[in-house]
């Protein structure tokens, strides 16, 4: 039996980390134990930085993007806090987080914790980012960019 755990930063600290940067929301000890207080590696830092813009159609203001970044890696960072404090566990989180190259597994990887597997359910994948790929069909929709307005959140 595995016990249910929110895991997720709540919306309020993340946007703290925004605003103020890692120590602004994170303990001290998560801070050092994954070494936030040293730059992120600098790939991981662009690719999430693509990934925001991307998923944000390229309509961030510029300065919005370092903050959100931040964010998204106190994220991860929290989710792999928490996955480590268990003896077992089963991450049930969106694509991003559960990328091997810059999600919650990366995070895992750099305090130590090797047994893990990524599981992707995309209908196109990168090799590297899980350690199994469900292929799902593509879902007809329409364009997510169209008429996307960040300042209307």
């Amino acid at each position: 039996r595995l016990p249910l755990l929110a895991a997720n930063l709540s919306r309020a600290d993340a946007a703290k980390v925004m605003r103020g940067g890692y120590a602004a929301a994170l303990d001290t000890a998560t801070i050092n134990r994954f070494s936030l207080a040293a730059a992120a590696p600098e790939p991981l830092w662009q690719q999430q930085r693509q990934e925001i813009i991307d998923s944000h159609c390229g309509k961030l203001p510029p300065a919005a993007v370092d903050g959100m970044v931040r964010a998204q890696i106190a994220r991860d960072v929290w989710m792999a806090q928490v996955l480590s404090q268990q003896s077992g566990a089963v991450l049930l989180a969106g694509n991003g987080h559960v990328r091997r190259d810059l999600g919650v597994p990366f995070w895992l990887g750099r305090i130590g914790v090797t047994r893990l597997r990524s599981v992707g359910y995309v209908e196109v994948a990168q090799a590297g980012e899980f350690d199994i790929t469900r292929r799902i069909p593509p879902h007809s929709r329409a364009d997510p960019c169209a008429g996307f307005n960040p300042s209307a959140r």
